[in-house]
């Protein structure tokens, strides 16, 4: 059922970025960036005045952010200029419940109606996860014609999503007391 021994209650985030911009020449520049960010968070849900949660209930929150992104603005003559860019981003989101059992509840522990004790599986925690992956590229030419600019280009989005949501797939049990 696990206990009340509180792990090292620390959020852990590192985050790297980078970037670099590039003049080529008066007329080509350059720029590419990469970003990422980690973070683990623990987790001590139904802790209040009236419910203690058990070790097996508690779970941590894994967030993983990385992205990363290139351009190149071109001037090819004094009427005509492209950009380009290409990107990706990746989210993950996956959480880590310190068990496998169902979500129990106890009310009427410690001899009050109201109290509850809580071990298990978190009944959010049972399978809860999130993953986004997208892939972006963009380009556009402007052609600057006398009094008329014309523009044109193309903008292409891939966007890969899994959102999974398991709740009470574990079970989920309420007992009014102890003798129940």
């Amino acid at each position: 059922a696990g206990s009340l021994n509180v792990p090292a209650n620390n959020t852990e985030v590192e985050e790297y970025a980078l970037k670099i911009d590039w003049n080529i020449s008066d007329t080509h520049r350059a720029a590419i960036r990469y970003n990422k960010l980690e973070q683990n968070v623990v987790r001590f849900p139904q802790i209040s005045n009236s419910a203690v949660s058990l070790s097996s209930f508690w779970y941590q929150q894994p967030k993983t952010y990385e992205s990363w992104m290139g351009e190149l603005f071109s001037d090819w003559s004094e009427n005509f200029s492209t950009e380009f860019k290409l990107s990706h981003k990746e989210y993950t989101a996956i959480r880590e419940p310190n068990s496998t059992l169902p979500q129990i509840q106890v009310r009427g522990f410690g001899g009050t109606a109201n109290n509850s004790l809580y071990f298990g599986t978190e009944q959010n925690s049972h399978v809860n996860a999130v993953e986004s992956k997208e892939l972006s590229a963009f380009g556009a030419a402007t052609w600057y014609m006398g009094d008329h600019t014309v523009k044109f280009g193309f903008d292409y989005s891939d966007n890969d999503l899994l959102n999974y949501y398991g709740r009470n797939l574990n079970g989920v049990y309420v007992f009014n007391n102890l003798n129940d």
